[in-house]
C-alpha cells in the first residue's frame, strides 16, 4: 500500500519541486545549494571514536576521547569541522578552562589566524568579545565560512539582538560556502521570525538541497509550508523523500504529524503501525498509535495496543496515566488490571534504580557538595503557568532552584521524570521553577506538561534569561541559596539528578 501511495504521489512531488524551483527563486540573494560533503578528517575521527566507546562499554571517559582527537587533530591541524568536535567535548565535560588555555596559546601564537580566532572566540563566555574576534576572523580571511557563522549566530544573542546585522553575516557565510546546512538553516529561522515565510521558504528550500537525504534537512521546509498552508505541498515534499527514503523513521513520523495536524487520524494509524516495528524504543511510536486509536474512538484497540507495548519493553507510562487524550482509553473497565501492572512496575523501576545507586552513594555526595559557588543570581520577572508574575525578588529567604529547559530538548525529556519525583518528595521545602527558554512555540509548553501530568510550576523564560544565567545548554539546574547566590548549577542529564539535589538542598537549609 505504501508503494502505491508514494508512487502516486511521486507525480505530485516532482511537479510542486519543479514550482518550487520557479517561485522560491530568490531575487535579491542569488544563492545555489551544493550538496554538503562531511569533513573527511571528521568521519575518520568519529569512525574510531566509535570504535573506542564500542570497545570500552560505560568505561570510555574524556582522556579517551581527547587522545584519539589529539591524534587527528595532529594530521589534520586546520580541519575546523574537527576542531569544533574536539572543543564539543570540552563543553559537553565541563573542561572549559582548559579549552580556552589551550586555544588561547594557539590563538596568540599565530593572531594572523582566521581559524585559530575564530576557534578561540568560541571557546569564550563573553559575547562581547567573542563579537569582535570573529569580526576579526572576517576580515583576516573574507572567504572563511566560520567566521562569518560565528559572527551572526552570535549577533541574534541577547542583549544584541541585531538580527539585520546576523541576515547579512549569514549571506556572507553562504557566498564563502554554499554547502554547509548550518547557514541556510540559520538564517531561514530568523525570517521565519519576522514573519517572512517566503523568504524563509527560499533558504530552507536551499537547505533541503544541501542534504538532500537528510529528513532533518527537509522538516523546516516542510514546517514552512505548513505555516503557510501549503498542505498539499508539504505532503508532497515529504512523501516524495518516503520514495527516495523508504525506512527513513524520522520521515514517516512527519507524515504522522501532517496527517494529525489535518484531522486524517485513520490515514496516519497503518504509518503509525509500522513505526512500532521499527523503533529501536517505540514508546514515542506506541503513545501516538494509542492517541489516534482513542481519536477514531476505538480505546479498546489502543487498550491492546498498549498491552503489546508493553510487552515489547514500552515504559513511558506516565504518558498512559496523564495524558489528556488517552482518558478514554483509562476509562474502560479493563484498564484496572493494566493501571495495577503499570504502577507495580514504576515502583520496581525505582527499586532497580536506588539499588544501582547504593554502591558509590558516598562518593556521589561528596563530589556533589565539594564546590560551592557564590555568584549573585540575576534577579527575574517571568510569567508562571497559572498567569502570574513571579519575581526572584520576591522569594528571598527560601531556596530556589531552576530548571532551564524545552519541549524539543531530549536530555530534557529524559531529567524531568526525575525533577518530579524530588518534587514530589521535597517540594514543599523550597521554591522550584522549570524556566522554558528557547521554544520557538510557547504554546506547546501547557498540552506537554499536561501530558506527562508534571506538577511543578512553569516560567516563561527568554533568551534573555538564558544568557544572564550563563546557560549554553539545556537542561541546566541552577540551584540558589537563601540569600540570593548561586550555590551549584548541573549542565545535562544525569540519572542521578534527583539524589544529587537533595542533598544540596539539605546543605543550603542549613545555611542561613
Amino acid at each position: 500500500m505504501r508503494k502505491t501511495s508514494f508512487g502516486i504521489i511521486l507525480v505530485l512531488a516532482i511537479a510542486f519541486l519543479m514550482s518550487c524551483g520557479q517561485s522560491d527563486k530568490a531575487t535579491d540573494d542569488p544563492f545555489t545549494a551544493r550538496e554538503f560533503v562531511k569533513d573527511p578528517a571528521v568521519v575518520q575521527c568519529d569512525s574510531t571514536l566509535n570504535a573506542y566507546v564500542d570497545a570500552s562499554g560505560d568505561d570510555y571517559d574524556f582522556d579517551g576521547l581527547k587522545g584519539i582527537f589529539e591524534e587527528y587533530l595532529e594530521r589534520y591541524p586546520n580541519s575546523t569541522s574537527l576542531h569544533r568536535s574536539f572543543q564539543n567535548i570540552h563543553f559537553r565535560y565541563d573542561k572549559k578552562n582548559e579549552l580556552v588555555e589551550r586555544y588561547r596559546v594557539a590563538f596568540e601564537s599565530d593572531p594572523n589566524s582566521a581559524m585559530y580566532t575564530y576557534l578561540y572566540a568560541r571557546s569564550l563566555d563573553d559575547d562581547s568579545v567573542q563579537i569582535e574576534l570573529f569580526r576579526k576572523a572576517t576580515e583576516l580571511d573574507p572567504d572563511y565560512f566560520w567566521g562569518w557563522y560565528g559572527l551572526a549566530a552570535t549577533l541574534t544573542y541577547e542583549p544584541f539582538g541585531d538580527t539585520a546585522a546576523a541576515i547579512e553575516s549569514y549571506r556572507n557565510a553562504i557566498l564563502a560556502d554554499n554547502s554547509q546546512p548550518s547557514a541556510f538553516r540559520f538564517i531561514g529561522r530568523l525570517f521565519k521570525g519576522r514573519g517572512d515565510l517566503d523568504t524563509a521558504l527560499i533558504y530552507l528550500n536551499l537547505l533541503s538541497q544541501s542534504e538532500p537525504d537528510e529528513i532533518s534537512s527537509l522538516s523546516p521546509k516542510v514546517d514552512i509550508l505548513k505555516k503557510m498552508e501549503r498542505f498539499e505541498d508539504a505532503y508532497a515534499e515529504i512523501t516524495g523523500f518516503l520514495d527516495e527514503h523508504p525506512e527513513d523513521y524520522y520521515a514517516k513520523v512527519e507524515l504522522v504529524d501532517l496527517l494529525d495536524d489535518r484531522g486524517m487520524y485513520a490515514e496516519a494509524i497503518p504509518y503509525l503501525l509500522d513505526l512500532t516495528e521499527t523503533a529501536d524504543r517505540p514508546n514515542d511510536a506506541y503513545c501516538r498509535l494509542m492517541v489516534m486509536l482513542c481519536k477514531v474512538d476505538q480505546p479498546d484497540s489502543a487498550l491492546a495496543a498498549l498491552e503489546s507495548a508493553m510487552s515489547a519493553g514500552f515504559d513511558d507510562y506516565r504518558t498512559v496515566l496523564y495524558d489528556p487524550d488517552l482518558q478514554a482509553l483509562r476509562g474502560l473497565s479493563g484498564f484496572a488490571a493494566t493501571r495495577k501492572s503499570i504502577t507495580d512496575s514504576m515502583a520496581s523501576m525505582k527499586a532497580q534504580r536506588e539499588d544501582e545507586r547504593k554502591d558509590d552513594r558516598a562518593t556521589r555526595k561528596k563530589e556533589a557538595l565539594k564546590e560551592m559557588l557564590d555568584q549573585p543570581a540575576p534577579d527575574f520577572s517571568l510569567v508562571d503557568k497559572y498567569g502570574s508574575t513571579v519575581a526572584l525578588s520576591e522569594l528571598a529567604g527560601n531556596v530556589v532552584m531552576l530548571d532551564f529547559w524545552a519541549t524539543w530538548c531530549g536530555p530534557c525529556r529524559l531529567t524531568m521524570p526525575l525533577l518530579q519525583e524530588f518534587h514530589d518528595a521535597r517540594g514543599n521545602e523550597m521554591k522550584y521553577y522549570a524556566v522554558n527558554v528557547w521554544q520557538e512555540d510557547t504554546t506547546q509548553v501547557r498540552p506537554y506538561i499536561n501530558k506527562y501530568g508534571y506538577t511543578f510550576n512553569i516560567l516563561f523564560g527568554s533568551s534573555e534569561t538564558a544568557t544572564e544565567y550563563g546557560v549554553k545548554g539545556i537542561p541546566t539546574m541552577v540551584v540558589i541559596g537563601k540569600q540570593g547566590k548561586i550555590r551549584f548549577q548541573h549542565i545535562g542529564y544525569r540519572p542521578d539528578i534527583d539524589e544529587v539535589l537533595g542533598w544540596q538542598l539539605d546543605e543550603l537549609l542549613k545555611m542561613n
